[in-house]
């Protein structure tokens, strides 16, 4: 998976600072609310994870959905989106 989060979402710095469950939904509600997040999502089956590895399997889907990401085959058009200020993830 990848996507861009806008970093006017206050308390999405850094995961870590995250401490408590109500801290997660208070956060979930604003970046799902959020008209200016983007995300896209990679699948690869068992067969070609089997064959290529699981490192190479992940990052075959981060560059997929990456890809997906930048050129807005993704959830949201990013089409001529302005990329500063966001998290690109």
């Amino acid at each position: 998976a990848a996507c861009y989060l806008p970093t006017t979402i206050p308390g999405i710095h850094d995961s870590k600072q995250i401490k408590t469950e109500a801290n997660r939904e208070e956060l979930y509600e604003e970046i799902v609310k959020s008209p200016h997040v983007r995300y896209a999502i990679a699948v690869l089956d068992a067969a070609r994870i089997d064959e290529i590895n699981i490192l190479a399997a992940t990052m075959e889907g981060m560059r997929m959905a990456s890809e997906a990401l930048m050129d807005g085959t993704g959830f949201g058009d990013v089409a001529g989106m302005e990329r500063e200020g966001c998290y690109v993830i």
